[in-house]
């Protein structure tokens, strides 16, 4: 069903939050949690963070990351928290987050946008990505 702009799935989980924060030692933190409205079993979660026109920057969920969730009980809530390294390039990036079966084809929740990014103090470059890199010379 239609949750919102933005905002789709069958809602038999849904996320009740999720938020990103640029932890010490240049990592990057999403913490989400979901609830549960029915018992569903073996939920897929996953993320994408995508520059703000629109670009696909980096994503996984738990399918791929060989997390297995065994099945979240009606009520219950699941919290995740994802880490990894900061190495997006200066500017704002948005994270959609999803909750999906194995098949792909199954959305309990899909949020776009359903948090922002911004990240500051890199070297200027043109590029997605800029992660710590150094030169020397022999």
């Amino acid at each position: 069903s239609e949750q919102g702009s933005g905002r789709w799935g069958d809602e038999k989980i849904v996320y009740t939050s999720a938020k990103v924060t640029k932890a010490k030692n240049s990592m990057l933190d999403l913490h989400v949690s979901a609830t549960a409205a029915v018992d569903v079993d073996n939920p897929v979660f996953g993320f994408v963070i995508r520059s703000i026109d629109g670009r696909s920057v980096l994503g996984t969920n738990t399918h791929i990351k060989g997390e297995s969730i065994d099945t979240v009980k009606q009520g219950a809530s699941c919290e995740l928290n994802w880490k990894m390294p900061s190495i997006l390039s200066n500017g704002k990036y948005v994270v959609d987050i999803a909750i999906t079966q194995k098949d792909g084809a199954t959305v309990h929740d899909w949020g776009e946008s359903a948090a922002t990014l911004e990240i500051t103090g890199k070297d200027k470059t043109p590029y997605i990505v800029s992660p710590d890199i150094t030169v020397s010379r022999r």
